[in-house]
């Protein structure tokens, strides 16, 4: 009886941990102690290396590992763990779970985990890990040489020593979302650039740019980022020119434009619509509230000052007038804030 007691509490405790490792928590040395130090624990560790020498074997010296660790690893990444992007999402999970319990033995835990979970992939991942530590040990390094070089320069040499240390295939796989994004952003400031351009044109020339950096996956990448998408193409100093130099109607005609041209359906487009009309107000409401406010600045002060103004933002903007009143005490004047069409 005594005997399934401790095994019970041995279980228990091997789940709470379990637990705060699906969790993010970090159990306290108290808790992994005695989960550690527990009768049943001591037994089955005694045990171990006895049973192996009965055997005829050599008693491992692995870290024991949890099956119950095992079972989420394998259910958490297994379907994907042939793809370097998941080793290493796994790798940063299992270093973060592992130095906050084992702080001087977080490696051979992690390998040992590794290897239980997924043996036929254990080299891979070592060789993977290996190559995580030497890069993060570079980028330590190398913080003052490269604080002196050009985004150019810098972007080379990082390239160049991902592709050293991971491989070039392997490097390609793990940061193909960043090089995907730099490429987009290369191709941006080009169509920028671009003399005598209207915003259709330059809507044409993202859109081919979007295909030839996504390729197949370019319907994809609209699917998870659309609103991302357009807001990188909105926020070009020659879209917003643009933008700026129309009459409040024609602009928001534009910008549905842009927003149809990036997939958007009908109902989306109706809801952009609406807020543009509602930001349009609001702005233009602002530009008049700030001209009232100074000119009361220059009649008033002090306590009187402010209770005029506060009366202008109710009379302005309603319920948002005590978040003004917060801000402006605050230093804060959001209508004094760039408008960005497209963005606020």
């Amino acid at each position: 009886m005594r005997t399934s007691i401790l095994l019970a509490v041995a279980v228990v405790g091997a789940i709470i941990a379990l637990l705060a490792w699906r969790d993010g928590g970090t159990p306290s040395q108290a808790e992994v102690a005695t989960v550690a130090s527990s009768p049943a624990a001591s037994e089955n560790a005694a045990a171990e290396p006895a049973a192996a020498l009965a055997r005829g074997e050599q008693p491992s010296l692995a870290p024991a590992v949890d099956p119950e660790l095992v079972a989420a690893l394998r259910d958490e990444y297994g379907a994907h763990i042939g793809h370097a992007s998941m080793q290493m999402r796994m790798i940063e999970a299992l270093m973060r779970y592992f130095q906050q319990r084992f702080p001087d033995a977080w490696r051979e835990h992690l390998l040992a985990a590794v290897r239980a979970a997924f043996p036929d992939h254990y080299d891979e991942i070592v060789a993977l890990l290996d190559a995580r530590l030497e890069y993060e040990m570079w980028v330590e390094d190398s913080r003052d040489s490269m604080s002196a070089l050009s985004r150019e320069d810098k972007r080379e040499a990082v390239r160049a020593a991902r592709e050293q240390m991971f491989g070039r295939e392997r490097a390609e796989a793990l940061w193909a979302s960043q090089y995907k994004s730099q490429a987009l952003g290369d191709a941006l400031s080009a169509i920028d650039t671009q003399q005598g351009a209207s915003i259709g044109d330059r809507l044409d020339m993202y859109r081919d740019s979007l295909e030839d950096v996504y390729g197949d996956d370019v319907d994809g990448f609209l699917e998870r980022h659309r609103h991302q998408a357009m807001s990188r193409f909105f926020d070009m100093n020659s879209v917003q020119r643009e933008l700026a130099a129309m009459p409040a109607e024609e602009r928001r005609a534009q910008m549905r434009e842009v927003r149809a041209g990036m997939g958007l359906d009908d109902d989306a487009l109706s809801r952009w619509d609406q807020l543009d009309e509602q930001r349009d107000e609001r702005w233009s409401a602002g530009a008049q509230y700030m001209d009232e406010r100074a000119q009361l600045a220059a009649e008033l002060s002090g306590d009187a000052l402010e209770a005029r103004v506060h009366e202008l933002r109710v009379e302005y903007f309603g319920e948002l007038a005590e978040t003004l009143r917060s801000e402006e005490q605050s230093g804060y004047f959001r209508f004094d804030d760039e408008r960005v069409y497209g963005r606020n």
